[in-house]
């Protein structure tokens, strides 16, 4: 970015400056805002109660005149809840010398390290803090590196911090920060598994319960050799700030951003001279209303007052803008005008973008209104498709149903788009047409593929006999790759049977297409037919075949949740790098795969660790880093919709 676009939007009552006040001679770091702009939290190693680095809070005394230079308070350890009156935040002290919080008030501050706080708000008060300590001092429970803490407040209390032991580990874990919804968490980490150095994490909350996912490294989007550190989110989640030192900056750390979208994070970008120095620029956090930027830098500036101190600059245009168009609507059945009775399939393209979703099947209420409060007569006038899409695009859009002929429209988001623009749609999609004399049975053609359940290889010299609702079975014909196609009709439930010499016999029973589960095979999907070898997994997957072919077939399996090879992979990964080393001039992509449980994020973080795991372990095994090209597709590309056992992979394509 040219040091013009990254002053667009900048008047001259908002230029960086040091915030002067709250900074002392030594470290202060790590500011995060509150939502309306009033409190400043921060980590500092200033003198005060409790030694070595811990949380304080300033207070901007001017902060309804939201354009107006800021009046800092004199910095107070931090004390919940926050207070109007910085000075009744103040811990005291028992004559005997052992701390106390003030009444009302809760500290999370210890005379160990406590720092790069991240709090959850509720209607402008904080219910929630994340914190990075230690166990030692403290006396909390805890790993033997940095742990993250939590503190809640319920029950007009806050809570005793508790370490989280699913998200922490043996390894120095630190820098959280949560959206602010708190679904999602993203921090740093040490970890074995990441890309090198410190790398950014990534962990998903479920609401209902309140417990955290097995936490996945955040991606290559973000992530590098060197080291990322200090990550931070905008308001809505779609923008995330994060440094780090790798080449190409303005040196030391530099401040870089990423746009979420369509679910998944773009490739980071450097924030430029704007926020951006040669010495170390970090922890950028913003207001809500996006109009000002904090972030702590230990640069050479005229009003710097320690090793590192906290400056705000007027947000640019440019970042503010993250402009989002609505695209929302309903798909209608061309025959009665009304809602579909089956979710349509809905596929976005941009470039090689491919976002799927699926509308909402609606519910008749003959008292339902539409969000304008218009009665249609007993017809639900909610829009039963919701995607926000990034502005400055193009999009190629797919919906499909069964039953339906499907239908393809463009959207155009190229053009100047204003903030909060909705394109509202109304897609029609006509009934494939039957001749109601004589409707002819509709098939569903299946095809599937006999393996061995350990290893995921291909067993050829099978043998698959199909039975359609109770009646005699029939052999079906399979090719040298064990590979066959069924064709059954659509309102009849059909078993599979599997058979191989050394493998115990496996039946697979599926309901007819009207009665099946939500994920079980489709019309189009690919089935797999796993058979138990009697004796365990074989020593060597394709003895004596060295062709990519024979690579091309071998999957690597992993478990719920998990990204870590397991012992049932050690003969297929053996196998890929002989055949590798075989072949030396040949490219290999790795493409990791999960089950649907989770989200498209959390899963594509998933896939992309299964994937960098495949390949470090064929590093490790003599294979050039250079051959190996990872990818993750998340849930996109099920193997089998109706068993989430053989989604969880790692497979191998030629890379072209």
């Amino acid at each position: 970015m040219g040091a013009q676009e990254q002053g667009q939007g900048l008047g001259p009552e908002r230029p960086l400056e040091n915030i002067g006040l709250p900074n002392w001679a030594g470290q202060d770091y790590a500011p995060q805002i509150s939502p309306d702009g009033q409190f400043l939290i921060f980590q500092s190693d200033r003198p005060g109660r409790n030694e070595s680095q811990n949380l304080w809070v300033s207070r901007n005394q001017r902060f309804t005149e939201r354009m107006s230079p800021a009046q800092w308070s004199i910095p107070v350890p931090l004390s919940l809840p926050l207070s109007g009156d910085a000075s009744k935040t103040m811990q005291i002290v028992r004559p005997q010398g052992a701390l106390e919080d003030p009444p009302g008030g809760f500290s999370v501050n210890t005379d160990g390290f406590e720092g790069m706080a991240s709090l959850v708000y509720r209607k402008d008060r904080a219910v929630e803090i994340y914190f990075t300590a230690l166990r030692d001092v403290s006396g909390r429970d805890g790993y033997a590196g940095l742990n993250i803490y939590v503190s809640v407040y319920r029950d007009q209390r806050w809570s005793v911090p508790r370490h989280l032991n699913v998200v922490n580990s043996h390894f120095d874990d630190r820098m959280p920060v949560v959206s602010h919804d708190g679904a999602q968490m993203y921090f740093v980490s040490n970890r074995p598994g990441g890309f090198g150095g410190n790398d950014l994490w990534y962990a998903e909350r479920d609401l209902s319960t309140g417990l955290w996912s097995p936490p996945v490294n955040a991606g290559a989007a973000m992530n590098t050799r060197f080291n990322e550190i200090s990550p931070t989110l905008s308001v809505d989640a779609r923008m995330l700030f994060f440094s780090s030192d790798r080449p190409g900056g303005f040196g030391h750390y530099d401040l870089y951003m990423n746009r979420k979208q369509a679910g998944l994070w773009e490739p980071a970008k450097n924030l430029g001279e704007n926020f951006n120095s040669e010495r170390d620029d970090e922890s950028l956090t913003m207001t809500h209303d996006s109009l000002w930027a904090y972030f702590a830098s230990d640069r050479r500036h005229p009003g710097a007052r320690g090793d590192f101190d906290v400056y705000r600059r007027g947000v640019p245009d440019w970042l503010r803008m993250n402009v989002q168009v609505l695209f929302l609507g309903q798909v209608l059945d061309g025959g009665t005008r009304r809602p579909l009775g089956v979710e349509a399939t809905i596929k976005i393209f941009y470039e090689r973008e491919t976002l799927i979703r699926t509308s909402t099947i609606f519910r008749k209420d003959p008292d339902l209104k539409d969000p304008q409060g218009q009665d249609d007569g007993g017809q639900d006038l909610f829009n039963n498709f919701s995607i926000e899409l990034n502005a400055g695009r193009r999009y190629r859009v797919q919906f499909s149903a069964p039953g339906f002929e499907p239908q393809e429209l463009v959207l155009n988001y190229s053009e100047d788009t204003p903030p909060g623009k909705i394109d509202r749609r109304i897609i029609v999609l006509r009934p494939i047409k039957i001749d109601p004399i004589d409707p002819p049975t509709r098939n569903r053609e299946i095809s599937g593929v006999v393996v061995d359940a350990l290893t995921r290889l291909a067993l050829p010299g099978s043998r698959v006999t199909l039975t359609v609702d109770g009646s005699e079975p029939t052999p079906v014909p399979l090719d040298n790759d064990a590979r066959f196609t069924i064709v059954v009709p659509e309102d009849r439930a059909f078993q599979l049977r599997g058979q191989a010499p050394d493998y115990l016999t496996r039946t697979m029973e599926f309901p007819a297409l009207n009665q099946r589960p939500d994920d079980g095979p489709g019309m189009d999907s690919p089935l797999v037919l796993p058979l138990q070898p009697v004796g365990g997994p074989p020593d060597k997957p394709c003895p004596e075949n060295n062709t990519i072919e024979c690579l091309l077939n071998l999957k690597t399996f992993f478990a719920f949740r998990e990204s870590t090879i397991q012992k049932s992979a050690v003969p297929v990964l053996n196998a890929a790098a002989r055949i590798m080393k075989a072949n030396p001039g040949t490219k290999i992509q790795i493409v990791g795969h999960t089950d649907r449980v989770g989200s498209l994020e959390y899963n594509q973080r998933l896939s992309e660790a299964r994937a960098r795991s495949v390949r470090d372990a064929l590093i490790a095994r003599g294979i050039a880093a250079d051959r190996l090209i990872i990818q993750g597709k998340s849930f996109l590309q099920p193997l089998d919709p109706a068993n989430r056992d053989l989604n969880r992979r790692v497979e191998f394509r030629r890379h072209n």
